[in-house]
């Protein structure tokens, strides 16, 4: 008698440098797609003007965060810009497509699970537009801090080593379509659970 194999998760990665437009392309996607469950990162750096706990990220201490991955409660864990990025496993589920916003490394991580089935979108935008949207999105930007995040995702992006769907995101009308391919994915992937 066959071994039945375990079902694999079902996630989308969506990634992209600061001011792609990820956050926004997210939260349009899981509007239009209920059925999703949208992973809430965990992350030890200071919220932003407009975030909240528990919606954005789950913003927990440095102690808090190593607590979680010395207990193996991480399905990755990453250190981007001196802050420590993750996500904790029960964050997923089986029976929903699960989608969420990453960072290269943090792909490179979720890829040596064997239990995740992984599409990546790559959010592009020129320079100048992703500069205006750091600049605007915050009362008082921090400009060395926006330049320092530029020059990192600039190094960070420059050659990804992982299978990733490009999709811009300059105008509405990019901004629409992104939405329309992720949730065609998202759709076509819950469909794939119902045949388990």
């Amino acid at each position: 008698m066959a071994e039945k194999t375990e079902r694999p998760f079902k996630m989308i990665a969506i990634i992209g440098q600061a001011g792609s437009g990820k956050d926004t392309i997210l939260r349009a996607v899981c509007e239009k797609n209920h059925e999703l469950n949208e992973i809430i990162s965990c992350t030890t750096r200071p919220m932003r003007d407009g975030e909240v706990d528990g919606v954005d990220y789950h913003f927990y201490t440095v102690d808090q965060f190593t607590e979680e991955v010395l207990n193996d409660k991480m399905l990755e864990a990453s250190c981007f810009n001196n802050w420590f990025y993750g996500t904790p496993i029960k964050s997923l589920v089986k029976d929903k497509v699960n989608i969420g916003i990453y960072n290269p490394e943090g792909i490179e991580s979720l890829m040596l699970h064997g239990n995740i089935e992984l599409y990546v979108f790559l959010i592009e935008a020129s320079d100048k537009i992703r500069l205006i949207r750091q600049l605007e999105r915050e009362n008082n930007p921090d400009i060395e801090e926006v330049f320092r995040r530029y020059k990192t995702d600039r190094a960070d992006f420059a050659d990804l080593p992982f299978h990733h769907n490009v999709l811009n995101n300059e105008n509405y009308d990019e901004l629409d379509h992104a939405v329309d391919v992720i949730s065609h994915a998202a759709q076509k992937l819950q469909a794939k659970l119902g045949q388990f």
